[in-house]
């Protein structure tokens, strides 16, 4: 028995010997890849998102650099930029380090180092401030479309915009896409081409599981970022939209073209009882599209986001249950300062909605901020890795206040609505399993009147 154990241990150190002496370490050859493919940059106007550049690629070398170059958002302080990341293949690193350099007055030169430690490409990076535009960006609304995401058919899900373009407008269609339906669409829907068309859609199981059995219609300015912590708990779901963009001015009114047709059954999910947790009852009235505009002065506390302050400086609505089956132009008023707003609804009932803050049914706001682990510094949300449409990020709900009809804007809202009850999973949804239409609102031809 002895002696048989002595042979194996011989065998295992012959062994060993032979693979040791035949390991050559130049065998797994380190990556020589040093190509940056693009650059995040905080928003200097709004912590709670980044603004995205590409990368032109050129020889990486001192004679023909690589090239990313980034427009800042009106009013920024170009001496003063936080770089979030440039994306570098695995293992490489970029010199110096982003976070050393902050001032971009003049073109600053980065060098990508691949993981071999030797090859490198040298990376210029030079940023503008753009001037503030008094419309919106792809206001039309029509013809404008870029591809999110697929459904399991192989039809496409779009958004506003263009492909690789900063965009101002957002949709629901990622959680949407979850019923295999979009509730966002081009009207040449499954082509990208046409204006907005929205349309509340019902689905039982999402109903029953966590009570959102509708999913109310809508797109608006500012971003949607789907995130784990806010899918199921149905308190949390609104989370995912941060509404908003960096605004400056103060139009007199919003005027736009719309149509709408009421769904067939306006229904609401409402806690059950016993082993029904959720359940739908039907609502005897017909439901109603809506419109809201709202411009803030926000001061947003990066260190304690509990701290940052919204404060309502003007607003405007219009909330309407009337069928209107052909192009309808409608201007909807602005209001200003807490006096003319809380009065608005003697003279404008339709935008009775907006005649307040902190309503039930007043827009929800949120500071989302991603915290990062190792330095426990607060930045913009970031992308969960290997996915392009879930984000890691911390909620903070936002309290509004009143602000003064004399304060500076720094930021507009605005959003469409296919049913305006859709905050507390309220509309008419479309359910062909039972014959049942849902809500239908097209919109175009966005204009900021002054």
């Amino acid at each position: 028995m002895k002696t048989n154990h002595i042979y194996h241990i011989i065998i295992f150190l012959t062994i060993t010997t032979l693979m040791t002496s035949c390991f050559d370490p130049d065998y797994f050859e380190k990556s020589e890849r040093a190509t940056a493919s693009t650059i995040y940059v905080v928003n200097p106007q709004n912590p709670t998102s980044t603004i995205q550049g590409s990368v032109i690629i050129n020889k990486g070398t001192e004679e023909e650099p690589d090239l990313a170059s980034i427009s800042l958002p009106p009013g920024s302080d170009i001496t003063n930029v936080t770089i979030q990341s440039i994306v570098v293949p695995s293992l490489a690193s970029v010199q110096p380090d982003i976070a050393s350099v902050k001032d971009f007055t003049n073109t600053q030169t980065f060098y990508v180092v691949a993981e071999n430690g030797v090859t490198r490409r040298r990376l210029d990076v030079s940023m503008n401030v753009g001037e503030y535009e008094r419309q919106l960006k792809y206001s039309s609304l029509t013809d404008s479309w870029y591809e999110v995401g697929a459904f399991n058919d192989g039809n496409k899900y779009y958004n506003i915009g263009e492909a690789g373009q900063p965009t101002p407008w957002a949709n629901t269609n990622v959680v949407a896409a979850i019923l295999n339906r979009a509730t966002c669409v081009p009207s040449d829907f499954p082509n990208p081409f046409g204006h907005v068309v929205l349309t509340t859609l019902y689905n039982k199981t999402a109903g029953m599981t966590v009570g959102s059995g509708i999913a109310a219609a809508n797109i608006f300015l500012g971003d949607f970022r789907a995130n784990s912590s806010n899918f199921l708990p149905r308190d949390k779901q609104r989370n995912n939209a941060d509404q908003g963009i960096p605004f400056v001015y103060k139009p007199r009114a919003v005027r736009l073209e719309y149509k709408y047709l009421p769904g067939t059954q306006v229904e609401q999910w409402v806690e059950g009882s016993g082993v029904i947790k959720w359940k739908s009852i039907e609502i005897n009235e017909p439901d109603s599209m809506e419109i809201w505009i709202v411009l803030q002065n926000r001061t947003y506390d990066v260190v304690n986001p509990s701290n940052t302050v919204y404060k309502r400086v003007g607003s405007g609505g219009f909330i309407s249950s009337e069928a209107v089956t052909d192009w309808r132009s409608i201007d909807i008023n602005l209001y200003y300062g807490q006096a003319a707003i809380l009065g608005s609804v003697a003279t404008d009932p339709a935008s009775y909605r907006l005649a307040g803050i902190n309503k039930p049914w007043s827009p929800l706001w949120v500071y989302q901020y991603y915290t990062d682990p190792i330095t426990g510094v607060n930045g913009p949300p970031i992308r969960e890795s290997g996915t392009n449409d879930k984000w890691l990020y911390t909620s903070q709900r936002i309290t509004e206040s009143w602000g003064a009809e004399s304060d500076l804007v720094t930021h507009l809202s605005m959003t469409f609505n296919a049913s305006a009850g859709g905050w507390q999973y309220k509309g008419a949804g479309d359910d062909p399993s039972r014959n049942k239409l849902g809500s239908r609102l097209e919109v175009r031809n966005v204009e900021l009147l002054y």
